[in-house]
């Protein structure tokens, strides 16, 4: 992930703009503060544009240790955005 750098980072990794766009770093609220959830750092974890919006493109979005766990099997199958892109990169996962 990056966090101020585009061009930088798209470089580095061979990627298009477009690509590196999600993999921005993003704070993603685990509880939506729309059902309540805080600013606070036990609500906050980073990750990738890509996965934040995933997350609540859902009617309902799932609860952080079930999305986590459907991130690392989509990882696991190479299902996931960064495993199809080029370069060393790691792809997030809600920690």
């Amino acid at each position: 992930m990056w966090s101020n750098n585009v061009v930088s980072f798209a470089a580095k990794y061979g990627l298009s703009r477009r690509q590196a766009l999600q993999l921005q770093c993003t704070a993603e609220h685990l509880i939506p503060r729309s059902m309540g959830g805080t600013a606070s750092s036990v609500n906050i974890v980073a990750a990738c544009a890509f996965c934040n919006h995933k997350r609540h493109a859902r009617l309902t979005a799932p609860e952080p240790e079930a999305y986590k766990q459907f991130v690392q099997q989509r990882i696991r199958r190479g299902r996931w955005l960064p495993a199809s892109l080029p370069g060393t990169l790691r792809p997030c996962n809600l920690a």
